[in-house]
């Protein structure tokens, strides 16, 4: 009968640690921030002989908890490779929107690029919103 009783002690035990390790991991994701871009949008001035000016606005949402969020914007020619840019950070709580603007000047940009993530979250946790649009 002891080993009844040890038995169904141990899976009760097993049940309850699985959900405080669950518990504990679903409240450490909620208190990060938790940012995504929303939208991308820019405003072009020039041509690519005489320069390009390249006005970007992107609309970044915190999902998460309360906390700093970087935005990196990068313009990019035409295989990818990153000709300039330029990063943000700022506190954000739970649920705002906040709308940040980055220009940039140059001949060869063909491509804007926009990421968001919580610097402070862990590299297991840690996730990122990412976004590319192309100038034509």
């Amino acid at each position: 009968m002891s080993a009844v009783r040890w038995f169904t002690v141990s899976i009760i035990a097993a049940f309850v640690f699985v959900a405080s390790a669950g518990g504990a991991f679903l409240y450490l994701l909620s208190t990060y921030p938790s940012p995504e871009i929303q939208s991308l949008e820019f405003e072009t001035q020039g041509n690519l002989s005489t320069g390009l000016k390249v006005s970007s606005d992107a609309s970044v949402e915190n999902l998460g908890g309360t906390g700093y969020v970087i935005v990196e914007f990068r313009a990019l020619d035409g295989k990818s490779i990153e000709i300039d840019s330029a990063s943000q950070q700022f506190p954000m709580s739970r649920g705002e929107s906040r709308n940040v603007t980055q220009a940039f000047s140059d001949t060869g940009i063909e491509n804007i690029g926009v990421t968001v993530y919580a610097p402070g979250r862990p590299d297991l946790l840690r996730n990122e919103s990412e976004r590319t649009r192309s100038i034509y």
